[in-house]
């Protein structure tokens, strides 16, 4: 997969060519800011892959259920790693007089709207803590491999092409 960042009257816009695609972009590469690729293997058919996204929006669902101090850090975290990746969208923030806070997000897929709450103190043990049990999770989930299927995924190898 080719990746390519350009400018447009609205801000920057990231577009993606596969390798076909790529071969006639390259012709005219003036029009971008900066360019890398990146290897994309599908999961072999059969195999145990988990989708991130579906297991976040899971394991967030679970820790608001839970409700507990621990629980509300780590479904903090699970929130901004779904909005970081352009799945939630926050709407709405809320401080209530017994300063307990809520982040209020729309889940652009569906348009769910979720109340994720706000850790009450944030300290850096907390989300240590927060980030054990997420991998922890994770693990249960891809059972014992800690991998997203059974077939150890290479990294993503990004090269920046050009940059301007």
């Amino acid at each position: 997969m080719y990746s390519v960042l350009v400018e447009h009257s609205n801000g920057l816009q990231r577009l993606d060519y596969c390798q076909e695609s790529w071969e006639k972009v390259t012709s005219e590469p003036s029009f971008w800011l900066a360019s890398w690729w990146s290897l994309f293997e599908c999961p072999p058919k059969g195999s145990s892959f988990v989708p991130v996204a579906g297991w976040a929006e899971q394991a967030l669902r679970k820790a608001l259920r839970e409700g507990s101090e621990p629980d509300r850090a780590v479904a903090f975290l699970l929130a901004g790693w779904l909005e970081r990746k352009r799945l939630f969208r926050e709407v709405h923030r809320e401080t209530r007089n017994d300063d307990h806070s809520w982040i209020y997000f729309e889940h652009l897929p569906t348009g769910e709207v979720w109340k994720v709450p706000f850790p009450e103190r944030i300290t850096l043990q907390s989300f240590q803590e927060a980030q054990k049990t997420l991998q922890e999770l994770w693990h249960q989930a891809t059972g014992g491999s800690g991998e997203a299927s059974n077939k150890k995924p290479s990294l993503a190898k990004m090269t920046i092409l050009s940059m301007v």
